[in-house]
């Protein structure tokens, strides 16, 4: 899922991440459920601490990847699933009248020449 807390100082037209900017990956690893945290842009960290995702067809910098499957509640009922994780742990606390808007993406299928197929949802989370 990835959370873009609005601003009136961040054009939501952009093509690339920003302070605030979040990724949660939510999966199942070995038997467990774990909570991945990806914040491609955090103030002063240091080149060295990045953290580097590539892939034949791209490569992504991130400046902090953070383990949050402690907070993580995961409910399973065959192919259904559903996640809570505290607003909190994700640094988000929104006031009346703030919005952050999010998009879940979901694998559907995948092809036999490796590609993936993503079902996704675009949603906005308002406090009123």
């Amino acid at each position: 899922m990835n959370l873009l807390p609005e601003s009136p100082k961040v054009d939501g037209k952009r093509t690339s991440p920003v302070q605030g900017d979040l990724r949660l990956l939510v999966t199942k690893a070995k038997g467990k459920s774990v909570a991945m945290l990806y914040r491609a842009v955090v103030s002063g960290t240091a080149e060295k601490d990045r953290v580097l995702f590539e892939s034949p067809i791209g490569k992504v910098w991130f400046d902090r990847v953070d383990n949050v499957s402690g907070q993580l509640q995961l409910a399973q009922d065959g192919s259904n699933a559903e996640f809570s994780m505290p607003l909190s742990a994700l640094s988000l606390s929104p006031k009346a009248g703030e919005s952050v808007l999010a998009d879940f993406g979901s694998p559907a299928s995948a092809s036999q020449l490796g590609s993936l197929d993503l079902s996704r949802l675009r949603f906005q989370i308002a406090r009123a």
